[in-house]
């Protein structure tokens, strides 16, 4: 797909004209320039997709009043003093067709996790968009479709642009994958959902939906048409989107992140006055449109102006809905993901993009983790690409005690010529990449367009030193007590093994009933004072000097625990 790109003209005598480039303005007065746009967005129809929520999908049958709703009449996430400091300063997609990227991850999901972590966006915590885009472009600077860059958030996460840079030429853009496995891992901890909320009428209640949802601090990505955008100037000095109208041979599609609207934003074309606004921000800048943003009016959004036609006198092709049909707004569900069983598929193909990966738990099989590119073709070189997976979706919780002995399935789907995908090898780890089930020593090829590798784990309760289920010693216990002196981290699925007691705490009470154990193994007991092979002082020691909590206060905290351990 070339690259589209557009350019408003700086008055009716000038015009700019550029190989795949095109120029926009209304029909009935010249735009003031708001600078150039990279596209990279398809059109669809996110409600036909089994995993996409819609908001309002029964509104029609709910008769609800919008009167009842208590919703400002004004809300800008870049001003509000309670959401500003989690939005990223404006960005530039420069020559790549990223703006899936740019909506969904620099702009919607930095926000969302930050906001969610109540942490201010900073230059070290922007989520990169040349993580989504690369995944599912196809390895050529094409466009893709939204539902494919909310798939990679949804399964893989982010990482952060400090880590995965996105270059704006196109001459010095890397299409590779990302082969950092360690930051992979780090990336499953935050992973969303979307939703989408539809403005298929003009009414209080749809248009209020939308406003509802942003109110609440939360931003949408739509996918837009700048080309057949018409563009005024109110009083303000503010450049508004009027009118969107449909040119088909410069259709084009472009995903921005709605961040705030104004219901009492003005804006006179023709002798009419438009009221009401959503803001948008764009990734071409801050030289373009209002420092990087846009607005667009209500009345846009509709296939008739509720103003009447005789404002738009003048204009070219028909009106169309500004932000498509249905006016899809989609909004991130952002999750903190404990992730105990992560996977790690290595292969070497021609057809790295064209691979669906699922991954079966034993509980949702073949659980689709990695979409097959809308576009894309073969390499002319083989390459080696990573995928780092979670078992469980977010928001999805995760019962380990049903996953201590289990069966774990990677299957992978591609192209049906064999040998085009090889040097298939997968992993079974926790979160830090400690080997639960390590890469296989054989690598495989993938055989009729399939590839297939279970995994059989089984793990106990206190063996924190080896994933294995065989009895615990006394490095497991050193290996707690280290975890509790911080001298040592542990995944969350060492943190899992390391509660013994399954109180859903790791303290020193799980070492009491872990010595216990080893204790009863060897046919003795023990008391807290007793010194125990491996360990060069006593647990009452260890409690009062290492811990600094009194062996009396201990006892009386844990009497429940120690009678029960028969310490």
């Amino acid at each position: 797909m070339l690259i589209k790109k557009f350019f408003v003209i700086i008055s009716a005598a000038v015009m700019i004209n550029l190989s795949n480039s095109y120029s926009f303005k209304s029909e009935a007065q010249s735009s003031p320039i708001i600078g150039e746009c990279t596209y990279g967005g398809i059109w669809e129809d996110l409600n036909n997709y089994d995993d996409t929520i819609v908001i309002n999908e029964t509104r029609a049958s709910q008769n609800s009043n919008s009167n009842l709703r208590t919703i400002p009449s004004s809300y800008d996430i870049t001003t509000n003093n309670s959401t500003a400091q989690y939005f990223p300063p404006v960005g530039n997609q420069g020559e790549i067709n990223s703006c899936s990227g740019w909506a969904t991850t620099y702009y919607q999901f930095t926000y969302e996790v930050n906001k969610f972590k109540n942490t201010p966006t900073t230059v070290n915590n922007i989520y990169s968009p040349s993580w989504t885009y690369n995944y599912i472009n196809g390895g050529s600077n094409n466009a893709v479709e939204l539902r494919d860059a909310y798939a990679v958030l949804k399964h893989q996460g982010a990482m952060y642009l400090t880590d995965y840079p996105h270059t704006q030429y196109l001459s010095d853009y890397s299409f590779a994958w990302p082969t950092d496995l360690e930051k992979m891992r780090n990336a499953l901890e935050y992973r969303a959902t979307y939703s989408v909320c539809n403005v298929s009428e003009f009414d209080s209640e749809y248009i209020d939906d939308a406003k509802e949802i942003i109110s609440s601090g939360k931003i949408g990505v739509i996918l837009t048409d700048p080309l057949g955008w018409d563009i005024e100037t109110n009083v303000d000095n503010q450049k508004v989107v009027v009118r969107s109208h449909s040119d088909p041979s410069n259709r084009g599609g472009h995903y921005m992140a709605v961040v705030g609207y104004d219901d009492n934003f003005e804006v006179t074309v023709g002798g009419q006055t438009l009221t009401g606004a959503f803001k948008l921000v764009n990734s071409a800048g801050s030289s373009w449109g209002n420092n990087g943003y846009i607005w667009v009016s209500y009345d846009a959004l509709l296939y008739f102006s509720e103003y009447g036609t005789s404002w738009q006198t003048g204009m070219n092709y028909i009106r169309t809905p500004v932000f498509g049909s249905n006016n899809m707004f989609c909004f991130l569900n952002v999750y903190h993901c404990d992730v105990y069983f992560s996977e790690t598929v290595q292969f070497t193909s021609y057809y790295p993009w064209d691979i669906d990966i699922y991954g079966d738990n034993g509980t949702t099989p073949y659980n689709r983790k990695k979409y097959a590119s809308e576009t894309g073709g073969a390499l002319s070189i083989p390459d080696t690409r990573y995928i780092v997976f979670d078992y469980t979706d977010p928001g999805v919780s995760l019962d380990v005690n049903n996953y201590m002995s289990t069966t774990w399935l990677t299957h992978l789907e591609g192209n049906p010529i064999n040998i085009t995908t090889y040097d298939i090898s997968a992993r079974l780890t926790d979160n830090l990449g400690n080997d639960i089930v390590p890469f296989n020593n054989v690598y495989y090829a993938m055989l009729n367009g399939v590839y297939e590798k279970p995994h059989v784990s089984n793990i106990a309760k206190g063996r924190v030193t080896a994933y294995d289920n065989n009895e615990i010693t006394m490095d497991d216990v050193q290996a707690v007590q280290n975890y509790l002196l911080e001298l040592i981290d542990f995944s969350s699925l060492q943190k899992f093994l390391a509660d013994y007691n399954s109180d859903g705490t790791v303290n020193m009470s799980d070492v009491i009933c872990m010595v216990q154990h080893i204790s009863e193994i060897n046919g003795s007991r023990f008391s807290l004072y007793d010194n125990l092979p491996g360990l060069d002082y006593s647990l009452a020691d260890f409690i009062e000097n290492e811990l600094n909590i009194s062996i009396s206060d201990f006892i009386d905290e844990n009497s429940y625990i120690l009678n029960e351990s028969n310490v």
